[in-house]
């Protein structure tokens, strides 16, 4: 048994001032400075009117979907009433 053990690994002393860091010219800046040195976007009419459609666009399928869910719920009330008048004690247990 004693042939087929491993030998014991060397601890090789590493100089850490050897290491390049893994992107040398990146630096850190704050995000304050980077919000300063980036270009201002220019608001055109042409893209401020195209924003404002979208919006309104956005607004109205919203209230379009809130209108229609309003009505499921209103039908569903009223199928689960009429269910409850045909079948007064099932309605009542499967509630």
């Amino acid at each position: 048994m004693a042939d087929t053990e491993l030998p014991k690994p060397e601890i090789i002393e590493v100089d850490k001032t050897q290491f390049i860091p893994a992107r040398p010219n990146k630096t850190i800046t704050p995000v304050q400075d980077r919000l300063q040195n980036s270009p201002k976007k220019v608001l055109t009419p042409e893209v401020l009117k195209e924003r404002q459609d979208k919006a309104q666009q956005r607004r109205q399928l919203f209230e379009e979907e809130k209108v229609s869910k309003a009505h499921a719920v209103v039908e569903h009330a009223k199928e689960v009433r009429e269910r409850a008048k045909l079948q007064p004690k099932e309605a009542q247990t499967d509630a």
